[in-house]
């Protein structure tokens, strides 16, 4: 899919809805820590653009992080290895995280990913055993999405294309990937 339609699944979104731009990077930085691969996620927050009606409006905030792979940790979410996918899937879960955690309740939130796989595997259109629990996560959590009256749509967009949003994200989950030694997962609000 080009841009442009991209362009117009965003247009056909209600009025008001937040957009979350997720992306990871499976970066080949080593933790100096443990001296293996690391990986990253990152999401953007944007209001819609009210001329466009696309979630290249206002941005309200950039998160990033590593991948956690310590139950322990506090940011754990269930990545059991360093992959590109574990880091797009972690990216889709912190976006959820994040709405579940606002005080008010978000009427709609449109998740924009250059992941395919992700988006196949949350629509169990795609399984493997190497994403069981990371999906299950993401599932469950979309499932609270609703019950708390949250409606969402996720739109595929190909990745360096040029969407402001997922390039973005891509930058910032670069970000994340480099934050790997014991410093907190980040938020930076523009």
């Amino acid at each position: 899919r080009g841009l442009g339609d991209v362009y117009k699944r965003q247009q056909q979104q209600p009025p008001g809805s937040v957009f979350i731009f997720t992306d990871g990077t499976d970066t080949p930085a080593k933790d100096a820590h443990t001296a293996t691969n690391v990986c990253g996620w990152g999401l953007t927050i944007q209001l819609a653009d009210p001329a466009k009606g696309t979630g290249w409006g206002k941005c309200l905030a950039r998160r990033f992080g590593p991948v956690r792979l310590d139950p322990q940790h506090p940011a754990f979410v269930g990545a059991i290895e360093f992959d590109n996918n574990v880091a797009e899937l972690n990216a889709l879960i912190q976006g959820i995280l994040a709405i579940l955690a606002h005080p008010v309740v978000i009427k709609h939130v449109v998740f924009v990913t250059d992941s395919q796989i992700s988006i196949d595997l949350l629509t169990q259109t795609y399984t493997s055993h190497r994403y069981v629990a990371l999906s299950l996560v993401a599932i469950d959590l979309l499932g609270l999405l609703k019950l708390q009256g949250t409606t969402y749509d996720i739109i595929h967009v190909r990745g360096h294309t040029g969407d402001p949003g997922n390039e973005s994200a891509d930058t910032i989950a670069d970000l994340g990937g480099l934050s790997s030694g014991g410093r907190p997962d980040s938020t930076v609000h523009p």
